[in-house]
């Protein structure tokens, strides 16, 4: 994958392959409630009919009511707290260049 080779690359070298697979199932459960109400703001758009789109809370609502949607919501729920996780590993690894500063490359 080349986006997680970018990843990798400002990323500190001695970074758990496990913080990596908790990272992308917390990125991956964010996508589907993201891709829930972004479908429902579709489906409000081809209807005409704001009152269909939904939220974070309309997203788990409409999983609860699919068949075994309790244990996708368990899913989600650890994937939601994987993305938690995966925030803070972000800040504490992620290794971000200093750019020099605006006047300094004027002052030669």
């Amino acid at each position: 994958m080349r986006s997680t080779a970018r990843v990798r690359d400002h990323l500190d070298r001695k970074t758990p392959d496990v913080l990596i697979a908790i990272s992308r199932l917390g990125i991956a459960a964010r996508a589907v409630i993201l891709g829930v109400i972004g479908g429902s703001l579709i489906r409000a758009a081809i209807l005409y009919n704001p009152n269909a789109a939904r939220g974070t809370s309309g997203a788990q609502r409409q999983i609860a009511a699919m068949p075994f949607g309790g244990w996708m919501l368990m899913i989600i729920g650890a994937g939601l707290i994987a993305y938690g996780m995966y925030a803070f590993i972000n800040a504490l690894y992620r290794r971000i260049k200093a750019l020099p500063a605006a006047g300094a490359a004027h002052s030669r």
